[in-house]
């Protein structure tokens, strides 16, 4: 999502959010395209709003059958190479995580 899409985001985002209290965000990410949206937004706006962000994935587990384990290692590799193209720390939780 480039341009005037994220654009539009990055205002309303920073409409919503210009007023709320707490500098220290943990944004939790799947890796699906509206949670990076808004790690996209969040990121682009961290430095006007005074944040500090870092990136949380859960990964929901061994339990499942093979192709599923593999779909959620893809998503947390995903979102922890956002968080690294961000300069943002990233946190893995779950069974993967540990």
């Amino acid at each position: 999502m480039r341009g005037t899409r994220l654009h539009a985001l990055e205002f309303e985002t920073w409409k919503l959010l210009g007023s709320v209290p707490g500098r220290r965000w943990i944004v939790a990410v799947s890796g699906g395209r509206d949670s990076v949206a808004l790690l996209e937004a969040l990121a682009r706006l961290k430095g006007r709003l005074g944040l500090e962000l870092a990136v949380a994935h859960v990964h929901h587990g061994s339990g499942a059958g093979r192709a599923t384990l593999a779909f959620r290692d893809r998503a947390a590799e995903l979102v922890r190479g956002h968080a690294a193209r961000l300069a943002l720390d990233f946190h893995l939780l779950g069974d993967r995580g540990k």
